[in-house]
């Protein structure tokens, strides 16, 4: 039953961090890197380690993306004061 459960909560967070990102929106990497926790509970509960390699690799790029996106979204703010001045 666990690995059905965590099969389906698993999908359905993955694809609304997807269809979030396609929004720009910025809790698709906060949503995806706190993902990475059920990813290693799953991970562990099933013993299925190779999972854990995804959580660095998918953590790692949730971390940076999330870090871009804050900088780009400062930047567009800067640039519209800019324009209001």
């Amino acid at each position: 039953m666990i690995l059905l459960v965590g099969s389906i909560v698993l999908t359905v967070s993955g694809g609304t961090v997807q269809y979030l990102a396609g929004r720009r929106n910025k809790w698709a990497w906060k949503i995806g890197l706190m993902n990475q926790f059920l990813w290693f509970a799953y991970a562990a509960l099933t013993g299925q380690w190779g999972f854990l390699i995804g959580c660095v690799v998918y953590g790692s790029a949730y971390v940076r993306n999330w870090k871009q996106h804050d900088k780009d979204a400062l930047a567009e703010v800067s640039r519209y004061e800019g324009v209001a001045a």
